[in-house]
């Protein structure tokens, strides 16, 4: 399943036990890895690790399985005001997905 919202989208992949979650917007690539159990991390200086996490607890605790999200969000010069409306499409979509699943 892939919902789109704005700037953003994510996928999910249903496992045997689990779901992954791939967030993404603009270019696509991994820049935060992290897990319904707290774990994060952030390659290089990327900054999606806190919208990661947010959504893989979000989705655990809403199923009661395991999740791992996968996040990489990129635009090019993008401003404050960019980030900010990419920030407010990521919650709507989260808001969207807890609907949806």
């Amino acid at each position: 399943m892939k919902i789109e919202h704005g700037k953003v989208w994510v996928m999910v992949d249903e496992l045997d036990d689990g779901i992954v979650l791939t967030l993404g917007g603009g270019k696509s690539h991994i820049g935060a890895i992290a897990t319904s159990r707290g774990e994060c991390v952030e390659l290089d200086d990327h900054k999606e690790g806190p919208l990661a996490l947010k959504f893989a607890k979000a989705v655990s605790e809403k199923l009661g399985r395991p999740v791992v999200c996968v996040a990489g969000i990129h635009y090019d010069n993008a401003t404050k005001e960019d980030i900010d409306q990419i920030l407010k499409d990521a919650d709507a979509l989260l808001e969207e997905l807890l609907e949806r699943i």
